[in-house]
Parts: structure tokens; C-alpha cells; sequence
């Protein structure tokens, strides 16, 4: 009995000892049961991340950012901050590009922070992301090309620019000898050139200024500018064609051959004749009688502006026309005709004896006259033709058909 009490009671206390221990075991386990199931359960109740991402827009590089974001489900507005600063919001019923933006506020090779917010249509927030991005160097320009005006020697350069931020312009001669600055937001400037007698070739570029003198653009490409002399130009007609002459002038590729007609109160508009000329001299025959004028000018796009010396006008005399003639009695004949209304040149009135007889002229007239009575000893039963020759100082000549 006493053993056997002994016994129970040692075995009684090993279990109780033993449930004790069991028990704190078991609650620490709970515990830590219960912070993983918490944790878990926040993980699966916490909002992923929106995917936000932001790089220099193109082709505007410099002053813009373009910005996209994954499409989050129930947003109805997305709020974009820069810096902290709300900067836009967009409405997902309304704009036609919900999931990006540009922001054109920029300036060159500057750093901003961008965030943007998914709200519901109460305004509570859904998701958020962030992203940052610099913008590049201030864009040069490009496009430099150069005029140079033969007449008046001035240099004109035109460009573009490419930079949204570009408030000023600095042309620059590369040689280091000439700075201009552009402060008015052109594109283009003219200023005067080397004297008549230097011809040496001139190198510029162009670079691009913020308003704020902050920020500068590389250079542009270069422009070569070639000083030449305006050609010297003469004409002549012959037989109804006229010759057009420069000499040796080396740049003439660069030059358009111009004609200008007399239409009785003034000259026409100028008109190209040729296009393409080579060599020293070039003809032309025109279509009309009249008097003609002609000039050399520099074509678009060749690097040149301005023009020649006007020639001297030269003419292509027309033949008069609808040639009658009338016998007045046995002394007197009328002779009649029409005159080419383009004629600039005088007239003069020819007959001869016979159909083997030469001509003579027996009058010189003017142009606006169309009758003459020729007063002669006529020989009975002998035929005279007569015929009238419209004619100018360079002795060019158009001759009527004659009448017996």
C-alpha cells in the first residue's frame, strides 16, 4: 500500500509537470500561429504597387516627359503629382488617353519625381507609383543653311529649332571673329557680309539659349558661306535669236537665265528662259516679235540671292502685214498695211522695177504709220512691186510678202 501510494503520487506530479510544460508549449504555438495567419492575412489585403514608368519624351527630349502606368481596376480618376506637386488629373470617363501623359513643363537636363494616384469614384485611393527621369541636354539646331545676296553682300541664315526651351539664338563664325545674338525667338537672321573685294569662305553655326541664359544647346551643323561677284551680262538679236553672253563667269550653274517683254507701257514679268546654263553664253528665240530685256538671277536653294545687270533690250521685228496698193493715177501709188502691234522698230518702204529689178528704199517711216503715196514717174505697161521692212538700229529685219 505504501509503495503503491508512493508511486501514485510521483507519477501524479511527472504529469503534472509534464501538462504544465505541454501547456505553455502550446500556447506559444498559438501565438506564433496566430502572428503568421496575421501576416498572411496582410499580405493578402495589401495593394500592389502601380507599374509607373517615365522617360524624355520624343522628339521634344529636353522639355518633356512622357508617362505610362498600368490600367487599375475600379479607378475612375488618376491624380499625377511632380515633385509633390499635383500637376494634372485625369478623368478615365473623359480622356481619351487614361494610362499616360505628357508633361511638356520641362526643362533641359533637369531631374523630376514623378507620382501617380489611382482613386475611385469617391476620390478614395487605390493604388499608387512613383518613377523619376532627367531630361537631356537642351536639343540643338539643325537645318543651318546660308544666302548670300551678290547685290547687297549680305549673309542670311535660317535654322530650326528643335528645342521647345530655345528663347534665344547665338550665331557664331567659327574662326572665333563674329558672335550675333538672336534674342526675339527667330529662326533666321541677316547681317552684311565681307567687302566687294574679299571673297574668302565663312564657316557659322548656331546655338540655342534658354531664356534664362541656364541652359545651352550643342552647336548646329556648319553653314558654308561663299562670297562671289554678280555676273555681268550682254545681248544681241540676230535673225530672230538672241545671244546672251557672261564670259568666263565660274559660278554660273548657280543662275537662272531671265527674259521681260515690252508690251507697249511697260515690262513684263520676268520669266526663266533656261534653267541650267554652262559655258559662256546662251541664245534664245522668241516665239513673238517685240523687245526684249534679259538678266541672270540665282536659283532657290543654290546658297545665292540676286541678280545680273539687265541687258540692253534688243528686238525681233515683225513683218507687217495685209499689204495692198493702189493707183492714184499715171504718178501716184497708195500702198497700205497693217503693222505687227508687238513691233518697237522703225519701217522702211522698198520697190523695184520689174520681176529681175533689186530693191530700193524710197522711204524710212515710223512704226505708227500704215500708209505711204509714192509719188514716181511710172512707166506705162512696166510692173513695180513693193514691199515694206519693219527694221531696227541692230539691223535686224522682218520683210512682208511684196505686192505687184
Amino acid at each position: 500500500m505504501v509503495n503503491g501510494n508512493i508511486g501514485c503520487t510521483f507519477i501524479g506530479i511527472r504529469n503534472f509537470r509534464c501538462s504544465k510544460r505541454l501547456n505553455v508549449f502550446l500556447r506559444f504555438t498559438l501565438i506564433i500561429a496566430i502572428i503568421c495567419m496575421n501576416l498572411f492575412t496582410g499580405q493578402m489585403n495589401a495593394k500592389a504597387a502601380m507599374n509607373v514608368t517615365a522617360v524624355p519624351a520624343v522628339p521634344d527630349t529636353d522639355t518633356q516627359v512622357s508617362l505610362k502606368w498600368t490600367s487599375v481596376a475600379g479607378a475612375s480618376y488618376y491624380d499625377i503629382y511632380k515633385d509633390g506637386q499635383l500637376i494634372y488629373t485625369i478623368d478615365v470617363g473623359k480622356d481619351l488617353n487614361y494610362t499616360s501623359y505628357i508633361d511638356t513643363a520641362c526643362e533641359p537636363e533637369t531631374t523630376y519625381h514623378y507620382e501617380v494616384q489611382a482613386l475611385d469614384s469617391q476620390g478614395t485611393e487605390l493604388e499608387r507609383g512613383s518613377a523619376s527621369v532627367t531630361t537631356s541636354k537642351m536639343l540643338a539646331p539643325s537645318n543651318l543653311t546660308s544666302v548670300f545676296d551678290v547685290n547687297t553682300r549680305q549673309i542670311t541664315l535660317k535654322w530650326v529649332n528643335r528645342s521647345a526651351a530655345a528663347a534665344k539664338s547665338v550665331i557664331k563664325r567659327v574662326d572665333g571673329t563674329e558672335t550675333y545674338t538672336v534674342d526675339d525667338g527667330s529662326n533666321e537672321y541677316t547681317f552684311d557680309g565681307p567687302p566687294p573685294d574679299d571673297n574668302t569662305p565663312l564657316k557659322y553655326v548656331v546655338m540655342s539659349k534658354d531664356i534664362s541664359e541656364q541652359h545651352s544647346s550643342p552647336d548646329s551643323n556648319v553653314a558654308v558661306v561663299v562670297p562671289i561677284q554678280p555676273p555681268t551680262i550682254s545681248a544681241m538679236m540676230g535673225n530672230g535669236t538672241a545671244t546672251i553672253s557672261w564670259g568666263s563667269y565660274p559660278h554660273i550653274s548657280y543662275f537662272a537665265l531671265e527674259r521681260s517683254k515690252w508690251d507697249g507701257s511697260g515690262w513684263s514679268d520676268w520669266e526663266t528662259v533656261y534653267y541650267s546654263l554652262t559655258g559662256g553664253s546662251a541664245k534664245d528665240t522668241p516665239s513673238e516679235a517685240g523687245a526684249y530685256r534679259y538678266r541672270l538671277a540665282a536659283k532657290d536653294g543654290s546658297g545665292y540671292a540676286g541678280y545680273s545687270n539687265i541687258s540692253d533690250n534688243v528686238s525681233k521685228p515683225a513683218a507687217p502685214s495685209n499689204l495692198k496698193f493702189e493707183i492714184l493715177n499715171p504718178t501716184q501709188v497708195k500702198i497700205t498695211w497693217e503693222n505687227n502691234p508687238d513691233n518697237t522698230c522703225d519701217l522702211m518702204v522698198q520697190r523695184r522695177t520689174g520681176s529681175s529689178g533689186t530693191y530700193s528704199t524710197i522711204a524710212i517711216l515710223r512704226l505708227s504709220e500704215q500708209e505711204y503715196i509714192d509719188t514716181y514717174n511710172f512707166t506705162l505697161n512696166t510692173i513695180y512691186y513693193y514691199r515694206i521692212v519693219a527694221y531696227d538700229n541692230d539691223n535686224n529685219k522682218s520683210i512682208s510678202v511684196e505686192c505687184p
